[in-house]
């Protein structure tokens, strides 16, 4: 799998410098010039769909959609709109600005009710639908990537313990804990959890949450979706 960190650095209270993602362009941007959808763009600047340079694009997107989704369901990543997620020359997608994590959610309303953002254009890319090669190899991913980030759920609570005391509003004490826990999915076995994976994706893909999210952030925003 694939995803990008890069490096902010505080410089004072409340400000710092954060590092520039190289050779992308949001999928905001892409609506504002003019591109009708996803898969659109990556014909357009990798080719046909049967070409050694589409494919290449498009396993990179699948690798770095696993991971970015693993993630945004962990850490519950809100704020999912066009504007903050790119894709690099490469076909990779990105995720940027994680003002909105763990218990906060933006404007204090529920918009994006589900564990991570799939869209019809997404799924487009893959084949355009949940049975073929390429949507299979997104879940396996999903799935085999999920199951060895369990493991160490210890050292990923530990890590945001610490963090609970410092007065960000996204972390609501131990409720923080409690529901991070629980997205382990600690009291199932193996076999369940991965029948409980299957159903995350299931009810992520086109949700009407995201659809409507997306709907309102072209409203009052402007962000194409």
């Amino acid at each position: 799998m694939y995803c990008f960190p890069y490096r902010v650095t505080a410089t004072a209270p409340g400000c710092g410098v954060i590092d520039v993602l190289p050779n992308s362009i949001s999928r905001d941007m892409l609506g504002r010039e003019a591109v009708n959808g996803l898969y659109e763009y990556f014909k357009s600047k990798f080719g046909n769909e049967n070409s050694i340079e589409f494919e290449e694009a498009r396993h990179n997107f699948i690798k770095s959609l696993a991971a970015y989704s693993i993630i945004s369901y962990l850490l519950q990543f809100k704020d999912r709109h066009n504007g903050n997620i790119m894709y690099d020359d490469k076909g990779h997608i990105l995720h940027i600005d994680f003002g909105f994590c763990f218990d906060i959610v933006p404007g204090g309303v529920k918009f994006e009710a589900v564990p991570f953002k799939l869209t019809k254009e997404m799924v487009k890319v893959m084949g355009g639908s949940n049975e073929t090669e390429s949507f299979k190899m997104f879940e396996e991913l999903f799935i085999k990537g999920f199951l060895s980030v369990r493991p160490f759920y210890e050292l990923i609570v530990g890590n945001v313990i610490p963090m609970l005391d410092s007065g960000l509003p996204c972390f609501k004490g131990e409720k923080t804990i409690r529901n991070l826990k629980q997205r382990f999915f600690l009291n199932k076995d193996d076999k369940e959890v991965i029948s409980s994976l299957k159903g995350l994706i299931k009810s992520s893909y086109e949700s009407m949450f995201t659809v409507g999210y997306d709907k309102f952030q072209k409203i009052t925003n402007g962000i194409p979706y």
